[in-house]
């Protein structure tokens, strides 16, 4: 199968059902994200661990966006795959292929069983044009240097109709506009080491700039669901009772964005 979704073939040196780039990258910047999204430390029991993502909010929205595929999808920024694992336990009819900047991390998601092939890349998707049914983007966007030159790439690799789940963080959170009066940053990952800045959030999007770029690249949006509050972030009862007269773009931390490939029909 994946002989037919790849471009260049040849480039890949076949591990397992892993693909991996033979010209290697920066290794460094590759374990910088492996060492930063837990690829050294898996969780080994795969049931727990997709138990685990469909009890978050946030991770359930983006693969529920995608239950009703038939096909093939592509996980963007695959990580240990824990996206893709909880996707082909909703549905278990379609085939998923990661794809992610560390060989480790693709090795791991098919070891794992999360996901039927992995392939190592970068900015520039090594697919087809028009080849896979949905594409599943978990917390990636803020981290790319060229979202709009990614997601046209996504819109290249995607069918007629072809569907997009993606989840970011919601920079007009009312917690980061109260920083920014303080004259403090404001903080879309939840990491209390980080003092300042984001040190590996680059991009930042709300309710309005992600629905601006995802139809400035040809996706027509149907919907933008917020999630509250993460598991991870702490906030005090009295503003939690403030909040629900608030608007969403106020008061959610998280966005979930479903969006399809535009102006042709949609075959599901």
């Amino acid at each position: 199968m994946i002989d037919n979704f790849l471009k260049n073939y040849d480039e890949y040196e076949k591990v397992g059902r892993a693909y991996i780039l033979k010209k290697r990258g920066n290794e460094a910047f590759e374990s910088f994200y492996l060492d930063s999204y837990g690829g050294n430390s898996l969780d080994n029991n795969e049931n727990d661990l997709i138990s685990k993502t469909l009890s978050d909010e946030r991770s359930r929205k983006t693969v529920e966006n995608l239950k009703d595929i038939k096909g093939a999808v592509l996980d963007l920024g695959t990580g240990q795959g824990f996206l893709s694992g909880a996707l082909k336990r909703i549905n278990d009819k379609i085939k998923v292929v990661g794809y992610d900047i560390s060989p480790k991390a693709c090795m791991k998601s098919v070891e794992n069983d999360f996901v039927d092939y992995s392939v190592q890349g970068s900015d520039s998707l090594p697919f087809r044009d028009s080849i896979f049914d949905g594409v599943i983007m978990g917390d990636l966007i803020e981290h790319l240097l060229m979202p709009e030159t990614f997601l046209e790439e996504i819109f290249r690799v995607l069918k007629d109709g072809g569907a997009l789940s993606l989840s970011t963080p919601n920079v007009s959170f009312l917690d980061n506009r109260l920083k920014m009066l303080k004259g403090e940053f404001p903080k879309t990952e939840c990491n209390k080491d980080v003092e300042v800045w984001n040190a590996q959030h680059i991009r930042f999007f709300n309710f309005y700039t992600i629905r601006s770029i995802l139809e400035k690249k040809g996706f027509s949006v149907e919907k933008i669901e917020g999630v509250r509050f993460m598991k991870s972030y702490k906030i005090r009862r009295p503003i939690k009772k403030i909040f629900k007269y608030l608007p969403d773009n106020l008061t959610h931390q998280m966005m979930v964005a479903k969006a399809f490939k535009k102006n042709e029909k949609q075959y599901y």
